[in-house]
């Protein structure tokens, strides 16, 4: 019952910006298909690396999806994303041993920068969410939205204030991924007026712009 009211939720909020994401992809489809043109010419070697990933083991195309996403990062020392790759195989393990190693590596697609995040919070607020969703809906749960790995089991805006909200939210995210992380801005956008959120009759703001933040910081190069 809880995943269907969630879905319900979820596409009523991403209906109310419907019309003005379409609007916005409208006017970018142009600009985007000829600054991207060059791009398409490289389309084979592209294909031979992601072949060549997908070869390799889970840990070990889960790292090179990681320094490849945040490849400029590495040599900034202080930045979130300059990780070694011995820590980044071990946060990978980690995350392996909660979910799977099949959803870890999906949940690394998705959002590379789940192997950035603190380890030892991924049991500890699987535990709390099994608890509050069962274990099932949670492992879809943070499936569909991997930026929650990065919350704390305690605190603001931990796992454990989690409620309905976090669960519309996976949907919202998963929804919207496939248009890339221009509906993701727009909809964060949008959740950051009341007046939206006085009309989806969702108190979801706090845990949506969180989980938002995170979406959009996972898909940044």
């Amino acid at each position: 019952a809880l995943e269907v009211q969630a879905r319900e939720a979820a596409f009523k909020l991403v209906a109310m910006v419907a019309s003005l994401a379409l609007l916005v992809l409208h006017a970018l489809t142009t600009a985007t298909a000829f600054l991207h043109a060059p791009l398409h010419q490289k389309a084979p070697a592209h294909a031979r690396r992601r072949s060549t990933l997908l070869r390799a083991a889970p840990a070990d195309e889960a790292v090179a999806i990681f320094l490849k996403q945040y490849r400029s990062s590495q040599s900034k020392p202080g930045s979130l994303f300059a990780v070694p790759e011995d820590k980044l195989r071990a946060t990978f393990k980690a995350l392996a041993d909660v979910y799977g190693e099949a959803a870890a590596l999906e949940m690394t697609k998705r959002t590379p920068a789940s192997l950035a995040f603190d380890p030892k919070n991924f049991a500890p607020t699987f535990a709390i969410w099994k608890e509050t969703f069962g274990d099932e809906e949670t492992r879809g749960m943070v499936l569909r939205n991997p930026a929650l790995l990065g919350v704390p089991p305690s605190g603001y805006n931990a796992a454990d204030s989690a409620g309905n909200e976090t669960m519309v939210l996976s949907y919202v995210v998963a929804f919207t991924r496939p248009a890339g992380p221009v509906l993701l801005a727009l909809l964060f956008v949008c959740l950051a007026t009341p007046f939206v959120e006085g009309l989806s009759g969702t108190p979801i703001r706090a845990q949506l712009l969180a989980g938002l933040a995170g979406a959009l910081g996972g898909a940044a190069p």
